[in-house]
């Protein structure tokens, strides 16, 4: 695959996580899945670094009447590509978590700028937008969280800088208060790009802190 070719895919990707998800079906090819009405350590997505502290978010998060799938892919950091992907479903198909990463080829100032909010935030995201310190920038809502992770440095693949995308979405009602699913969302999202940061065989510091607070607004 050409880099041309990864670069149109990343663009796409940015703009809907719906594409996101369907993409990395795609081309990451292999899933598993394991079903549960309550999660263990050992259900939760594997490129999470704190499998209990997931599982106790999932279980406080999703209705306790259904029973969950796990479903997962990824593939490894190559000259051009990297993703991963792991969905929580309900009984009757319908998502309830996404957790993305994928390398995006983008210039700092827009990952870091108000296309960050307006491209990827705005036409999924439920309640204030409101903004974290980690990666190059977090951005959290109670049905979502993003960090805009470094990766790699200009001239690595071409002569813009790589940076990996990092997302957790619901796009279900979650149980809980506003602040509690968004500071739950950052955590996955953080640890999710801890792993995923390591596994893309980043050059560039990833900027991110073990533990972020939820933004008041």
């Amino acid at each position: 695959m050409s880099v041309r070719r990864v670069r149109v895919y990343l663009l796409a990707a940015a703009g809907s996580a719906v594409v996101i998800s369907l993409l990395l079906a795609y081309f990451l090819g292999a899933f598993d899945s394991k079903s549960s009405d309550h999660f263990e350590s050992s259900d939760v997505c594997k490129n999470l670094r704190n499998k209990q502290a997931a599982a106790d978010i999932f279980n406080s998060l999703f209705p306790q009447s259904n029973k969950y799938s796990v479903i997962q892919a990824s593939k490894g950091a190559t000259v051009e590509y990297y993703g991963a992907d792991c969905e929580v479903r309900g009984d009757d198909g319908e998502s309830f978590l996404r957790l993305n990463a994928f390398l995006t080829a983008t210039e700092p100032k827009k990952s870091n700028g108000k296309e960050w909010d307006g491209d990827v935030f705005k036409p999924l995201s439920r309640g204030e937008i409101r903004h974290f310190d980690a990666g190059i920038k977090g951005t959290s809502a109670s049905n979502l969280a993003g960090i805009s992770v470094p990766c790699y440095g200009s001239g690595k693949f071409d002569k813009l800088p790589y940076h990996l995308a990092v997302y957790a979405h619901a796009p279900q009602s979650l149980r809980g208060s506003d602040k509690g699913k968004r500071q739950k969302l950052i955590d996955l999202a953080l640890d999710f790009a801890h792993t995923t940061h390591k596994q893309a065989k980043c050059e560039v510091p990833s900027r991110l802190p073990d533990r972020v607070t939820v933004p008041d607004g």
